[in-house]
């Protein structure tokens, strides 16, 4: 009985350490929205690098330039979120961010512009055709969002409009609007199909997807800066780019999406658990 206290008792103990650690690195809660590592809305919690900003119960994501944008959703599986993009400026057809030149984002902090985003450039005083895969012609997707959608009408008679598919083999940082030889407006959907049906009926909601890139570990300068990341240590290792980084013991690994050193048996069980999630699915559909 006395055994099985202490077994208890170490067992609990464990339990508030990790928890703990959890708090610690994940930040809390911005009103209703959850705030997955690596995500930061203050100084003690996530990394400072994946900085976002928590006002009023809702989470912004901050550009270049001083645009903010709220933040419709974050995935951390999928390292996505999907901001919501500038609006027109009502009776015209120009982005209320156009002072700001669109979006722009740091290249030297771990976001960009995400692959699947189907962008409309409208209102181009374009003297050049572009070049595929931006599609600048009249059958242009743009022509059928501005004809399906009766907050666009301002647009449907100025300029060209223009639609492209973000992604590719270099990273995109930027919706960009210019005054002069560019597009004054723009709008964005996600995952988009290609497929619209009846009276305009199957076009996703507006969204601009940003993805962040995969966290490293933590950088120190000492030994107790690691005390918050149980099983780690201060050290420079292979990838840590010349930096102190909390190094993961031997045994364990660094989970980017957690913001945890995992066992290796603990990984090796979460990766058996998920495939055997997807063979019951398959069953169940076939």
């Amino acid at each position: 009985m006395k055994q099985h206290k202490i077994t208890t008792l170490i067992a609990t103990i464990a339990a508030l350490l990790l928890s703990c650690t959890t708090a610690t690195r994940q930040c809390g809660n911005c009103g209703p929205h959850p705030v997955p590592y690596p995500l930061s809305t203050g100084p003690d919690c996530g990394d400072p690098s994946y900085k976002i900003r928590c006002t009023g119960g809702e989470l912004w994501f901050d550009s270049l330039a001083g645009s903010s944008y709220t933040i419709k959703s974050v995935d951390p599986e999928t390292r996505r979120i999907i901001i919501r993009p500038a609006t027109l400026d009502k009776g015209a057809c120009v982005s209320s961010d156009f002072h700001s030149e669109g979006i722009s984002l740091n290249e030297t902090l771990p976001f960009f512009i995400a692959t699947g985003n189907t962008v409309f450039l409208l209102n181009c005083t374009i003297s050049t055709p572009h070049a595929p895969p931006i599609d600048c012609s009249m059958s242009s997707l743009c022509h059928s969002y501005i004809k399906d959608h009766a907050d666009t009408y301002a647009c449907e008679r100025v300029g060209t409009c223009c639609a492209y598919k973000t992604g590719g083999p270099h990273k995109e940082y930027e919706v960009r609007l210019r005054g002069v030889g560019g597009c004054a407006a723009y709008l964005s959907v996600v995952d988009f199909n290609g497929v619209v049906g009846p009276q305009g009926k199957g076009w996703p909601e507006p969204g601009v997807a940003v993805e962040w890139v995969a966290p490293q570990e933590p950088v120190c300068k000492e030994p107790v800066d690691c005390n918050a990341l149980l099983n780690s240590k201060c050290g420079v290792g292979p990838t840590s780019g010349g930096l102190q980084r909390c190094l993961c013991n031997a045994g364990f690994k660094w989970d980017p999406t957690n913001g945890l050193c995992q066992g290796q048996t603990q990984i090796q069980s979460q990766i058996s658990s998920k495939l055997k999630a997807k063979f019951k699915l398959k069953m169940i559909i076939y």
